[in-house]
């Protein structure tokens, strides 16, 4: 049977395996909280030290999601559905995502969406029509929406036969 000194190390230890767990990267409290249930961690001391790491300014929602948007979107080229259902996944409120997603410029958003789709269309082959579904399969499952997706492709397939329009791929 563990002392009361014995559990107040082992609180102690969890608390600095989650701090050097969160300073690695940007976390969520779910995640925290995963880490520590498979440590043998949970209930009261498991959100003890999720209010801790908060305090202590390791663990901030905010923070994670302006990371995730930024990476996912601008360096990885993801729509916003795709981002948005990674964020739920790692156990974000759904107002909060609507709310951080909200935020993201639409032109900018638009930017995103015209280069993935330029870039990809310059390696696709076949007819205009099925450049457009293959186009439209990539870019929908890039999680974009679909509106967007097919105003896009639409404009840019017809303007196939001006090639000035590669010019903006990067």
């Amino acid at each position: 049977m563990a002392t009361p000194t014995g559990k107040k190390q082992e609180w102690l230890a969890w608390l600095e395996r989650m701090r050097r767990y969160c300073a690695s990267q940007e976390r969520t409290a779910h995640e925290v909280l995963a880490r520590l249930a498979s440590l043998g961690c949970t209930g009261q001391q498991a959100q003890r030290i999720v209010s801790r790491l908060r305090e202590e300014g390791y663990l901030n929602d905010r923070r994670y999601i302006e990371s995730v948007i930024y990476g996912k979107l601008y360096l990885r080229g993801w729509g916003k559905l795709k981002i948005s259902e990674l964020l739920h996944e790692k156990g974000i409120p759904a107002a909060v995502i609507q709310a951080a997603l909200g935020n993201i410029d639409a032109q900018e958003y638009l930017a995103v969406l015209r280069q993935q789709a330029l870039k990809k269309l310059r390696a696709l082959k076949g007819s205009a029509e099925q450049k457009k579904q293959k186009l439209a399969v990539y870019l929908i499952g890039k999680g974009f929406e679909a509106e967007l997706v097919w105003a896009e492709v639409e404009q840019l397939v017809t303007d196939t036969s001006d090639p000035s329009h590669f010019a903006e791929i990067p």
